[in-house]
């Protein structure tokens, strides 16, 4: 028996690693130190053991090279014991591991490894290694030494840091692989001798210690990059042609995976180290390919029967999933058969985590259930719920591009979501399938935010059930039925809010978390953040924010704890820097636009509406009446107030208040009662919802705490009656799913509008008129319940719903509509050619019949529809669904069109286009733009009937052309010659920058949140 130990500079500790070989029983053991670093440690050894050997280990590199420097100095022992320095074993050690192998016949044996302070915390008992030849320790984390690993097992590899080792077999293998410098040479050298037909065995009653400092004693810490690159170059290498083809581009994918999330968590050193360790290997592949070719020689059994030995599965996933399930921040899996157990699920051995993993199965099943027509045929373009652009290139050349063609046209804001829209697109490769599942989406992220808004609390069972009553209320299947796009940011929104503003308030139980103004930043960061989320889709829904924080401030108030109201108000105010960062494209546009209530109220000016109070109560605002039984959700909403004590009764309170105020502010927009407009009706009540679902989720915590203490009576008869109803509700629900669409109408108005084609006739402009939940865009408001829009074209998509901050010459729309309404003019027509307005479309219903019924219609007033119809140049179109009127303008002419010089002579004012109208001209620019090119004739003029605002430019041969005003309020070029133009848009810089920030800014505060997870992890 010949012990080896591998010295490279040891400490102090050398003399006990040396005085534990002197001490072993094992009759024939010599010793031979290699001295890796040429440190001259001769006399240190001699000192303890005078008959050891040293061996120079000059121009050796690393662990593996220096051990293997014993294959050259004439071995004559049956086995090899090889060591680190830093290690000392038990007297009996080495008798047990010989006897072990003889017994057994075994090729390498090793024993316990026990920390070198701590003995009794195992360090190693052989690893488990997966097929992409990453180890994992078949022990727990700080696992007590209580002799439950002190049994004989066949294991995959053994650590280096003590291994017996037949003689011949180390010889015939080759020793370890040289080019293995440090960590992972010992599952090369065990995965190669199981491929010659060796066993490998642990024996957990021989113990060694082991101070494993490696990282202290380089002062390098290379773990990641060193375990990446050997654990890849063992699996080239040992790996059969078969297997390595279908494991390698698995191994690839999962590399880059790892890349890519070590990057979104700002782990850029970690990244670095998978991308080098994949570049060695690449530039290694004459090594890979000898050493593949010596272990065809010494291979005696079958590739499958040695990878029928490995762990099936991927180590690093499992460590990856088990950390974000336990919160653990170690690198791998302190056991790979306790990681398999108790990783991510291992918490169901916990009936509360088996009840949350249920219901949210339960949940998603429902959701997919009820959208499972709309994911198979897509989401029709009803009310809010625009089209997309056919490609994610469209979207994001005009997004980036800054200009509107809504109303007269207008620079436009920047709606936030596009560009993420456009990624997703690019992706997906289907704008149409990133439109349906950001619906869906919306209501995941909403039911999200319930499960997590009572999680202070520490019961899942009230997770759960507020989960549960979210999904039960209405709101979301009104807000899909009605096309509310606000309504669902707001179902979305309104439950990350309300957690963040209980936070903020510091009232118990949602007190915990940092102290101090390092947590207080937290909260305003978050709440800033969910309310800069929901501007991204709908700007409006930010005010969201300020209505739950009044309800919180009244219940507070009610609930005779008013400390915590100057917390909330500071918290409202404290989040708007944080919400303007997230949308502040937005922010730029409204600030150089100024103040403007229009893009809140979304074309409603305070009028009453239909929807009566208990209508309200229920959520019942949308296309589908729900039913009756929704009242039952009074019965959990009473119990918190009836059973609870304490801090349960408190935040009852609250969460009823934020309901009330809800509710009331909803009744007041609709009874008209206000002298401004309110956004959507399905947005003002998504505080509501949301409260309802808390107080359903109170309820529970109640009956847990609360009931204990009170008497037999009628409150332990509120269990069975909440239980009932609750049931009750469940199964009232049920309806809303057996269409698949959520009650949304199965066509829209589209496919019943016949349009002309305007790449063919020419760029063209619809005006839409009717209520404004049934127009696809932001309206203006003309009279109580009925608002207008203009668009480019008849394809109405989300870019028309970015708010143009310059409302440009939108009044004179306005004008010829009042024109037309009063009866003073019978020539409209005329007038809105000068716009370029081809069609007029009165909407009555919100999509066509039969989809929606008679007695849904909101009719445009008879006097403005009989006034169209009385309009010489606005021919009906026959044969349209009865749900609109449509008109085709017979003295239309194009946006952009090419005239002769002079053609407007005589045309002083806009309305002197009544009696002296335009001449249809060549039309021009059709299609997307801009930029447009096109080949014009000498002496020629080109109208473009935009509104005039800087950054647009008509340029022939690169230099602009002269322009002058026309129609008194839009542009005339005349180019000098004939040949090609171009009409560009140019959007102001700083509107660029205000885009790129705020593409930026999602990713920068989700990299401070995942920092921030890491460092409390």
């Amino acid at each position: 028996m010949l012990a080896v130990v591998v010295a490279h500079e040891p400490g102090d500790w050398f003399v006990e690693t040396l005085e534990s070989l002197s001490l072993q029983d094992y009759e024939y053991l010599s010793t031979a130190v290699v001295d890796a670093a040429s440190s001259g440690i001769g006399p240190r050894v001699s000192e303890v053991i005078a008959d050891a050997v040293v061996i120079d280990g000059t121009g050796t590199t690393g662990f593996s090279q220096a051990a293997n420097a014993v294959l050259d100095a004439g071995i004559e022992a049956d086995f090899l014991l090889v060591c680190h320095d830093d290690v000392a074993l038990a007297p009996d050690a080495v008798t047990t591991l010989v006897a072990e192998a003889l017994r057994s016949n075994a090729g390498i044996v090793g024993p316990k490894i026990v920390q070198w302070d701590r003995p009794e915390i195992i360090q190693h008992a052989g690893y488990d290694v997966d097929r992409f030849g990453v180890p994992a320790e078949r022990v727990g984390a700080e696992d007590l030494d209580q002799e439950q690993h002190d049994g004989v097992s066949d294991v995959f590899a053994l650590p280096s840091a003590v291994l017996l080792i037949r003689t011949d077999l180390f010889v015939r293998l080759g020793g370890f692989d040289g080019g293995m410098t440090f960590r992972g040479e010992d599952v090369d050298l065990c995965w190669r001798a199981q491929m010659a037909g060796a066993r490998v065995m642990f024996a957990g009653s021989a113990v060694a210690r082991h101070r494993e400092a490696l990282v202290s004693r380089t002062g390098v810490d290379d773990a990641k990059l060193t375990e990446t690159r050997h654990a890849l170059r063992a699996m080239l290498v040992n790996h059969g042609r078969i297997s390595l083809t279908l494991l390698l581009p698995v191994a690839l994918l999962m590399a880059l995976s790892e890349v890519v999330l070590d990057v979104f968590t700002a782990r850029f050193g970690r990244a670095r180290d998978v991308i080098r360790a994949w570049i060695w290997n690449i530039s290694r592949l004459d090594v890979v390919a000898q050493r593949r070719q010596a272990n065809a020689s010494v291979r005696r059994v079958r590739q499958a029967d040695v990878t029928a030995l490995q762990y099936f599965g991927s180590v690093r996933v499992l460590a990856s999933l088990r950390r974000q399930s336990s919160g653990q921040s170690g690198s791998e899996p302190s056991g790979l058969l306790g990681a398999a157990g108790r990783g991510v699920f291992g918490g169901l051995r916990t009936g509360t985590t088996r009840l949350a993993w249920i219901t949210w199965i339960v949940v998603l099943g429902v959701v997919l259930f009820g959208s499972r027509r709309l994911l198979s045929g897509g989401v029709p373009a009803v009310g809010d719920f625009v089209a997309l652009p056919e490609t994610a290139s469209d979207l994001l050349k005009a997004w980036w591009g800054g200009w509107s063609e809504r109303n007269a046209g207008a620079p436009s804001s920047n709606l936030g979501i596009l560009v993420y829209l456009g990624l997703l697109g690019w992706v997906l490769d289907s704008m149409a399938l990133v439109r349906t599942l950001a619906v869906v989406a919306l209501i995941v992220v909403g039911l999200a935010g319930s499960y997590r808004l009572l999680a202070a609390t520490g019961s899942r069972r009230a997770q759960a059930s507020a989960l549960i009553a979210y999904l039960l209320v209405p709101l979301a299947p009104a807000s899909v039925a009605s096309g509310s796009l606000a309504g669902l940011v707001g179902y979305a929104a309104a439950p990350w809010m309300l957690k963040e503003l209980l936070r903020a308030s510091r009232a118990a139980p949602f007190r915990q978390g940092p102290q101090g103004l390092r947590g207080h930043l937290y909260v305003y960061v978050s709440l800033g953040a969910a309310a800069g989320a929901a501007a991204l889709v709908v700007p409006a829904a930010a005010g969201l924010v300020a209505l739950l924080a009044a309800g919180l401030v009244a219940g507070s108030l009610l609930a005779g704890r008013p400390e915590g109201v100057p917390r909330l108000v500071a918290a409202t105010g404290l989040s708007v820097p944080a919400l303007v960062f997230l949308a502040f494209p937005t922010a730029v546009d409204l600030v150089a636009s100024g103040p403007d209530w229009g893009f809140v109220a979304d074309g409603r000016d305070g009028s009453a509406g239909e929807a009566s109070f208990g209508e309200i109560l229920r959520f019942a605002v949308g296309g589908g009446d729900p039913p009756s039984l929704v009242w039952l959700f009074a019965v959990p909403m009473a119990v918190p107030l009836l059973l609870g004590r304490g801090w349960r009764l408190e935040q009852s309170v609250r969460l009823w208040m934020v309901a009330v105020v809800a509710w009331a502010v909803a009744l007041a927009a609709e009874r008209g009662m206000l002298p401004f407009g309110l956004p959507d009706l399905h947005l003002l009540l998504a505080p509501a919802a949301v409260a309802v679902a808390g107080l359903c989720g109170m309820a529970v915590l109640s009956i847990e705490h609360d009931l204990r203490f009170s008497h037999f009576g009628w409150r332990q008869a509120l269990v069975p009656v909440t239980a009932l109803a609750s049931l009750l509700l469940a199964v009232g629900s049920i309806g809303s799913l057996e269409d698949g669409r959520w009650g949304l109408v199965a066509s829209d108005h589209h496919a019943a509008l016949r349009f002309e084609a305007p790449v063919l006739e020419g760029a063209y402009r619809v005006l839409w008129i009717g209520s404004p939940e049934f127009l696809a865009v932001e309206g203006h408001s003309f009279a109580p319940g009925v608002a207008w829009a203009a668009t480019g074209g008849d394809s109405v998509t989300l870019l028309d719903r970015a708010v143009p901050f310059d409302q440009g010459r939108a009044d004179l729309f306005e004008s010829v509509i009042e024109e037309i309404e009063q009866g003073r003019t019978a020539r409209g027509g005329r007038l809105l050619a000068g716009l370029g307005v081809r069609y007029v479309v009165l909407l009555h219903r919100l999509a066509p019949a039969p989809f929606v019924a008679a007695a849904d219609a909101r009719p445009v007033p008879a006097g403005l529809a009989g006034a169209m119809h009385d309009q010489l140049d606005l021919e009906l179109v026959e044969g349209t669904n009865s749900a609109v009127d449509m008109f085709v303008n017979t003295a239309w002419v194009p946006m952009r069109a090419l005239y002769s010089p002079g053609f407007d002579e005589g045309i002083e004012d806009f309305t002197d286009l009544e009696g002296r109208p335009l001449a249809t001209g060549a039309s021009l620019f059709s299609g997307d733009g801009p930029p447009w090119t096109a080949r014009i004739p000498g002496g020629a003029e080109i109208l473009v009937s935009h509104t005039p605002r800087p950054g647009w430019e008509l340029s022939a041969d690169g230099e602009p052309v002269p322009r002058r005003e026309a129609l008194s309020w839009t542009r005339v070029y005349r180019p000098p010659s004939s040949g090609e133009v171009q009409l560009s848009y140019s959007a102001p810089w700083w509107r660029h920058g205000g885009q790129l920030v705020g593409a930026a800014a999602p990713f920068v505060l989700a990299l401070a949140w995942l920092r921030r997870r890491m460092d409390r992890s």
